[in-house]
């Protein structure tokens, strides 16, 4: 990887760290806040706000790093498995 894609990484993952810290202090519970209150901060905060803001403008060798690799499933479990005839909904007409 170019040391300007190196760079983009590691500044990606400082701004990522700095919202992950902006977050836990939203979280925190509040001396004489309720549950309720404290919820009701927590979806008011940028919960909207895609990833992709955090990252910024990354060269293309820096974002495939963020974006998750889509791997088979493993032999046997219930994503590999065939369909058990009857456990499906009914196909619509």
């Amino acid at each position: 990887m170019a040391l300007p894609s190196r760079t983009a990484v590691q500044l990606a993952g400082a701004r990522v760290s700095m919202e992950v810290l902006r977050s836990a202090v939203q979280v925190r519970p509040r001396a004489g806040k309720s549950a309720a209150q404290r919820q009701q901060r927590i979806h008011d905060s940028e919960n909207e706000r895609p990833f992709a803001d955090d990252l910024g403008k990354l060269p293309e060798d820096a974002e495939v790093l963020f974006h998750p690799t889509p791997s088979p499933a493993p032999p046997g479990s219930r994503a590999s498995s065939p369909p058990v005839p009857g456990s499906g909904t009914p196909p619509r007409p």
